[in-house]
This record gives structure tokens, C-alpha cells and sequence, in this order.
């Protein structure tokens, strides 16, 4: 019977431990040493492949972020989420910060 609650025990840790490693990579931030790497850095993540089409720096913003307008053709990741249209160009509007990690995408949004 000890044994029995032994394994029960260590069962559920490796589930509770799985849970947090699962959310941990869910939720992380993804950083670039650069701003374009952090942005190949997303598309890595969002994407199941993908090809830079065009990429443009937005300097007519003046705030506390960079904007990157980029065109990708990209295709859906496995998970099935809706990064990409049918015919697999979309454009993205990236707005980079800088931390003492590196370079993150702080926001992405895409568009026509």
C-alpha cells in the first residue's frame, strides 16, 4: 500500500511539473539580439514556415517602440491558430521594444 501512494505521489508531480513547464513555454518572451532576429524570433514560434518577403522600418512613430511593417509568406502553425491568409501573404505590423534580455516583439498585428 505505501508503494501504491509512492508512485501516486510521484505521478502527480510529474503532472504538476509538466503543467508548469507547459505554461512557462506558452507564455514566454521570445527575444533577438537584433530587432529582426526577435521578429524571425515570433514567426519561429507562430508560424510552421515562413519566407520574408519585405521588410520596412516605420520611423514615422515617436514613441517608445519600433514598428516593422513585414510581409510574410507564411503558412498556418500546427496548432491551427490563423497566422496567414489562403494564399499564405500576410503583412505584420511589429512593434519592438528593447529589455536587458534584447530585442522582444512587444506587439503583433497584421492586416491587408
Amino acid at each position: 500500500m505505501a508503494k501504491r501512494k509512492m508512485f501516486q505521489a510521484v505521478v502527480l508531480i510529474l503532472c504538476i511539473g509538466l503543467i508548469v513547464l507547459g505554461i512557462a513555454y506558452v507564455y514566454r518572451t521570445p527575444y533577438g539580439s537584433t530587432p529582426e532576429k526577435a521578429i524571425n524570433v515570433y514567426l519561429d514560434t507562430s508560424t510552421s514556415r515562413y519566407r520574408i518577403l519585405e521588410e520596412t522600418k516605420d520611423s514615422s512613430l515617436g514613441s517608445n517602440f519600433t514598428r516593422y511593417v513585414v510581409t510574410v509568406d507564411c503558412n498556418y502553425n500546427w496548432i491551427g491558430s490563423n497566422e496567414g491568409r489562403v494564399d499564405g501573404v500576410n503583412t505584420y505590423f511589429f512593434d519592438i521594444k528593447k529589455s536587458n534580455k534584447g530585442w522582444y516583439v512587444s506587439s503583433a498585428n497584421s492586416g491587408p
